[in-house]
C-alpha cells in the first residue's frame, strides 16, 4: 500500500498537508530506530477514543478545553488519517491526484484499509483486556510481523521481555525473544529454515558489537531451528504490536 503513496508528487503533498503526515505513519523500516518506534507506538492511533473521552469527562476541570485542543491538533495516526479521509472528499484534492495519474480511489481505499486495521486492533484491546495496535512498516520482504512486551516476576525478581515474530517472503518465519534481566539481555532466535539459522549464526559477532558498543550487557546469545512459528499467541501480559 505504501506505492500509492510514495507515487505522490512533492507538490501535492505540500499543498495537501496531510498526505505528508503517511511519511511519519509508515516510516521505512531502515531509518526505524528506538526513539520512531517509540512514538510510532504512543501515536498508533488505538488509543485516540480513550483520550477524547477522558478529556470529555473532564471538562469540568480547569484547562480540559486547552488539553482537547492540544489532543487535537497534536500527532495520532487515526487523528491523521481521519483527516486524510476528510481531505479525499475534496473537489481541489480529487483534481489534483487525477493530474498527478493517480486514481483517488485507490488512495482512500488504501486509508480505509489502514483505518479498519486500527478499528480492529482497538477492539481486539477491549476483548482480551490489554492493549494491541497496529503498526505500519515499509518493509518489501515483510509479509507479516508482530512483537510483545511484558513484565514477569517471579521469586528471584522481574524481568522484561521482548518477542519478535517476522515472516519474510524469501527467508520465511523467525522469531526471537530478548529478555532483560538483573541488568544483563539474553537472547533467543528460532528460524524456520537452516539457511536463515546459517545468517543469524554468521552475523551473531556484529549483534555482539553492537550490544558492546552500546554498553549493553549480553550474557547469552541461542540460536536454533524451530518449525511451526506461530502468531498471534495470546500473552499473559504486556503491549502487542502488528506490524
Amino acid at each position: 500500500m505504501d506505492e500509492i503513496f510514495k507515487a505522490l508528487p512533492d507538490r501535492i503533498k505540500t499543498a495537501f498537508p496531510e498526505f505528508r503526515a503517511l511519511e511519519r505513519i509508515m516510516p521505512e523500516i531502515e531509518k526505524v530506530n528506538s526513539e520512531i518506534l517509540k512514538k510510532s507506538v504512543e501515536e498508533s492511533g488505538v488509543l485516540l477514543e480513550t483520550k477524547l473521552k477522558l478529556a470529555v469527562q473532564e471538562q469540568g476541570e480547569t484547562g480540559t478545553a486547552d488539553r482537547l485542543n492540544s489532543l487535537l491538533s497534536g500527532s495520532d495516526n487515526k487523528l491523521e488519517l481521519l483527516k486524510l479521509k476528510a481531505a479525499l472528499q475534496d473537489e481541489h484534492v480529487l483534481d489534483a491526484l487525477k493530474r498527478a495519474g493517480i486514481r483517488p480511489t485507490e488512495v482512500s481505499g488504501t486509508v480505509d484499509k489502514l483505518i479498519k486495521n486500527l478499528e480492529y486492533f482497538q477492539l481486539t484491546s477491549q476483548v482480551n483486556d490489554a492493549v494491541y495496535t497496529f503498526l505500519p512498516l515499509t518493509w518489501q520482504e515483510l509479509r507479516e510481523g508482530e512483537l510483545s512486551f511484558r513484565k514477569n516476576r517471579d521469586g528471584r525478581g522481574e524481568s522484561y521481555t521482548c518477542d519478535i515474530n517476522l515472516d519474510m517472503e524469501a527467508s520465511g518465519k523467525l522469531s526471537i525473544s530478548v529478555t532483560l534481566y538483573e541488568g544483563a539481555f539474553y537472547v533467543t532466535f528460532y528460524a524456520e529454515n537452516t539457511k536463515l539459522k546459517s545468517m543469524i549464526e554468521e552475523c551473531r559477532g556484529l549483534m555482539e558489537d553492537k550490544f558492546s558498543a552500546a554498553d549493553l550487557l549480553l550474557k547469552a546469545v541461542n540460536i536454533t531451528q524451530k518449525q511451526g512459528i506461530s502468531f498471534g499467541a495470546k500473552k499473559e501480559q504486556g503491549l502487542n504490536i502488528k506490524v
